[in-house]
């Protein structure tokens, strides 16, 4: 019995986690969801009381579903800055490309103000990832290579906005650009693309 609950709970999870990601919060059904889950609707009260505690349920996780693959990067700690910067680049786009839902959800949040977003709910700090960023300055430091005018916390959000914002402006840049860009070819080209960025700010700064 206990299995069958935790089934049908993570079957009405992953259809709210589509829903949500397709129409927001405020467009999002309760009707919908328990269609998709195949389940009475009635069950998704029970088992979270109202919508918007299943949508706060379903964006903590996938938040920090993001998070806990994000930590992957501290593996590559003892490898040089600029390639510490490249896996990171990489780890992004893949998670992106990987997850839409994720890509979609964020993008909603961001649309209606954060209302929902609560980082004491959030279990992975984003201070061990500015941690991480600024070894990486210190390291180009001690080479000699830093910019005097560069700061870790805009290392990391310049890092952030060019590889989600590739994702978020996909269907209109693929009309601009005239190619898909979700084409592994692409993605490989714009990860290559922003790592020698972020490693020129880096390392030249204002004069980039």
């Amino acid at each position: 019995m206990q299995q069958r609950a935790e089934r049908t709970r993570s079957e009405i999870l992953l259809a709210s986690e589509m829903e949500f990601s397709d129409k927001g919060f405020s467009g999002a059904r309760v009707d919908e969801i328990a269609a998709r889950a195949g389940v009475n609707k009635n069950l998704i009260y029970k088992y979270f009381g109202n919508k918007e505690s299943l949508y706060k349920t379903v964006f903590v996780i996938v938040y920090d579903r993001f998070s806990k693959i994000e930590q992957e990067i501290f593996t590559f700690s003892d490898c040089d800055y600029r390639t510490r910067i490249k896996k990171f680049v990489e780890m992004e786009f893949k998670y992106c490309m990987e997850n839409p839902t994720y890509v979609r959800l964020i993008m909603w949040e961001n649309l209606n103000h954060a209302k929902f977003f609560n980082k004491d709910e959030l279990t992975v700090s984003k201070g061990e990832i500015l941690n991480w960023v600024e070894k990486i300055v210190e390291d180009a430091e001690k080479e000699g290579r830093l910019m005097k005018s560069i700061d870790a916390k805009q290392l990391l959000l310049t890092l952030y906005a060019c590889c989600f914002n590739y994702f978020t402006n996909m269907n209109t840049l693929s009309g601009i650009i005239g190619c898909d860009l979700m084409k592994e070819e692409e993605i490989e080209k714009r990860i290559t693309a922003v790592t020698d960025l972020l490693i020129a700010y880096l390392e030249h700064g204002e004069k980039v």
